[in-house]
Protein backbone atom coordinates (compact mmCIF):
# COMPACT_ATOMS: atom_id res chain seq x y z
CA UNK A 1 0.00 0.00 0.00
CA UNK A 2 1.58 3.36 -1.00
CA UNK A 3 2.16 6.04 1.59
CA UNK A 4 0.13 9.19 1.29
CA UNK A 5 1.81 12.55 1.86
CA UNK A 6 -1.31 13.68 3.71
CA UNK A 7 -0.47 11.19 6.48
CA UNK A 8 2.92 12.79 7.15
CA UNK A 9 3.22 15.33 9.97
CA UNK A 10 3.21 18.96 8.90
CA UNK A 11 6.47 20.35 10.25
CA UNK A 12 5.57 23.80 8.97
CA UNK A 13 2.91 23.89 11.65
CA UNK A 14 4.23 25.99 14.63
CA UNK A 15 2.66 23.49 17.03
CA UNK A 16 5.14 20.84 15.83
CA UNK A 17 8.22 22.76 14.71
CA UNK A 18 11.23 22.51 17.03
CA UNK A 19 13.62 25.47 17.20
CA UNK A 20 17.07 25.88 18.71
CA UNK A 21 17.68 28.73 21.16
CA UNK A 22 18.98 30.95 18.37
CA UNK A 23 16.05 30.14 16.08
CA UNK A 24 13.60 30.67 18.94
CA UNK A 25 15.13 34.07 19.66
CA UNK A 26 14.75 35.10 16.02
CA UNK A 27 11.11 33.94 15.96
CA UNK A 28 10.29 35.92 19.13
CA UNK A 29 12.38 38.98 18.09
CA UNK A 30 14.52 38.73 21.23
CA UNK A 31 18.12 37.71 21.95
CA UNK A 32 19.25 34.15 22.69
CA UNK A 33 20.14 35.41 26.19
CA UNK A 34 16.50 36.39 26.64
CA UNK A 35 15.36 32.85 25.71
CA UNK A 36 17.82 31.40 28.25
CA UNK A 37 16.45 33.84 30.86
CA UNK A 38 12.88 32.70 30.13
CA UNK A 39 14.03 29.11 30.76
CA UNK A 40 15.73 30.07 34.06
CA UNK A 41 12.62 31.95 35.20
CA UNK A 42 10.36 29.02 34.32
CA UNK A 43 8.42 30.78 31.54
CA UNK A 44 9.67 28.30 28.97
CA UNK A 45 10.66 24.63 29.06
CA UNK A 46 12.71 22.87 26.38
CA UNK A 47 10.80 20.13 24.60
CA UNK A 48 14.02 18.19 23.88
CA UNK A 49 17.78 18.47 24.31
CA UNK A 50 20.83 16.92 22.73
CA UNK A 51 24.61 17.29 22.78
CA UNK A 52 26.43 18.73 19.80
CA UNK A 53 29.67 19.73 21.51
CA UNK A 54 27.53 21.75 23.89
CA UNK A 55 24.02 21.08 25.10
CA UNK A 56 21.39 22.23 22.62
CA UNK A 57 17.80 22.81 23.74
CA UNK A 58 14.88 22.54 21.35
CA UNK A 59 11.66 24.48 21.88
CA UNK A 60 8.26 24.21 20.27
CA UNK A 61 7.70 27.31 18.17
CA UNK A 62 4.13 27.64 19.43
CA UNK A 63 5.41 27.79 23.04
CA UNK A 64 7.97 30.45 22.14
CA UNK A 65 5.34 32.59 20.46
CA UNK A 66 2.92 32.18 23.38
CA UNK A 67 5.53 33.23 25.96
CA UNK A 68 6.50 36.18 23.80
CA UNK A 69 2.84 37.30 23.49
CA UNK A 70 2.28 36.89 27.24
CA UNK A 71 5.43 38.85 28.11
CA UNK A 72 4.48 41.64 25.69
CA UNK A 73 0.93 41.82 27.13
CA UNK A 74 2.32 42.04 30.69
CA UNK A 75 4.70 44.85 29.69
CA UNK A 76 1.88 46.72 27.97
CA UNK A 77 -0.38 46.32 31.03
CA UNK A 78 2.41 47.51 33.36
CA UNK A 79 3.00 50.50 31.11
CA UNK A 80 -0.69 51.42 31.19
CA UNK A 81 -0.81 51.03 34.97
CA UNK A 82 2.27 53.16 35.66
CA UNK A 83 1.39 55.85 33.11
CA UNK A 84 -2.22 56.34 34.16
CA UNK A 85 -2.97 59.25 36.43
CA UNK A 86 -5.88 59.46 38.87
CA UNK A 87 -8.86 61.46 37.69
CA UNK A 88 -9.81 64.42 39.88
CA UNK A 89 -13.49 64.65 40.75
Amino acid sequence: MPHSLSNLPNYNDPRRRLLTTEEAAAAAHVTPACIRQWVRRGYLTPKASYRHGKKVHLFLESHILKVERDRRARRRQASITTNSSPVDD
